[in-house]
């Protein structure tokens, strides 16, 4: 195992919609082991942070006991940022990569969209399709998607039912309080509905490369 330390441009112009004016913001410092970093801004800022942290240079595996794998996959029907229903039974036969993440325009939710969009031709061409699901509303939807350009599909889950029935609607602590949240984490469906890989708490840089092998080796197809 390989033990390093790099640094990398956390934000650059952070406008004022993007942050929770009163309380402290959260810097996500998303690297493997790590994840960690407060500072409070009580208005508009735009800067660039340069941050340093430790990451190991190692995948992050699957789940392999994970009550889900190997069974069919729950099935759901949502509504995406164009508020048209998607259901996972209409993609029966395709590799189907559905990641659950926290918010939309949150530092660690944008970084994983944009490596799964960046890498949207590559599943592609693996025969796979790619969604993405959170409980913010069909409007935050839009308008995360128009600003990151993403080239897949998000879906919204407003009322929690789909991300309870894949067991990541859980109990969180942020600040000393308790309440409810989406546990990042993404289910590989196979072309038989049945769930093929779990990830559960999963740390941002390098997964949706992870799961892009994981469809190449399960598939065949290079």
């Amino acid at each position: 195992m390989h033990v390093s330390g790099f640094s990398l441009q956390c934000f650059a112009g952070i406008p004022r919609e993007d942050l929770r004016p009163g309380i402290l913001n959260r810097i996500l410092l998303t690297g493997y082991g790590y994840d960690r970093g407060f500072l409070q801004f009580p208005g508009r800022f735009i800067f660039t942070l340069t941050c340093t942290i430790t990451h190991w240079r190692y995948p992050m595996p699957d789940t392999p006991d994970d009550p889900l794998l190997g069974k069919p996959a729950p099935l759901f029907c949502l509504p995406d940022a164009d508020e048209q229903n998607v259901c996972l039974a209409d993609m029966a036969g395709k590799w189907v990569v559905v990641y659950f993440y926290p918010r939309d325009n949150t530092p660690g939710c944008t970084l994983e969209a944009r490596s799964f969009s960046e890498s949207a031709d590559e599943f592609t061409a693996l025969g796979a399709v790619i969604i993405g699901v959170s409980g913010d509303s069909v409007d935050s939807h839009k308008k995360f998607s128009d600003k990151q350009n993403l080239r897949f599909t998000i879906l919204s889950d407003t009322d929690h039912g789909v991300l309870e029935a894949y067991g990541v609607w859980k109990e969180k602590k942020l600040f000393g309080a308790i309440g409810l949240g989406t546990e990042r984490s993404t289910f590989l469906v196979g072309p038989d509905g049945t769930i093929a890989s779990v990830w559960r708490k999963v740390r941002v840089i390098g997964h949706a490369d992870e799961v892009k092998n994981r469809v190449r080796e399960l598939s065949g197809k290079e």
